[in-house]
C-alpha cells in the first residue's frame, strides 16, 4: 500500500465514492460494497477477522450521522453527504 494508512471511516467513505462514481448513481448496496472490501482492508492495514462486520458497523455510523440512508431490507444505501456526493461526480 502506499501512503499513510487510513481509519475504517475513511476507507469506507473512500469505497463508497468509488462505487457511486463506477455506477453513476448515489444508490448502492452492500453487496457491491463488500466487493470493495481488499481495497478497505489493505487501505486501513486491518488483520481482523470479521472485516464484512466492521464493514456494516461503519455503514451504520455513517448512517447516524446523516451520510447515507438506508432504503430497504435488502442492503440498499443512498449517498446524502454533498462532499462525498461531489467526490462521487454526482449532480443533485
Amino acid at each position: 500500500m502506499s501512503g499513510k494508512r487510513k481509519t475504517w471511516k475513511q476507507a469506507t467513505e473512500d469505497a463508497i465514492v468509488r462505487v457511486c462514481r463506477r455506477k453513476g448513481t448515489a444508490i448502492f448496496d452492500f453487496d457491491s460494497l463488500a466487493k470493495e472490501l481488499p481495497q478497505i482492508v489493505e487501505e486501513v492495514q486491518s488483520k481482523g477477522k470479521t472485516p464484512k462486520n466492521s464493514l456494516r458497523r461503519f455503514l451504520q455510523d455513517l448512517r447516524k450521522a446523516g451520510k447515507i440512508a438506508f432504503l430497504d431490507d435488502q442492503g440498499t444505501y443512498k449517498l446524502l453527504d454533498p462532499e462525498l456526493r461531489r467526490l462521487a461526480r454526482l449532480s443533485d
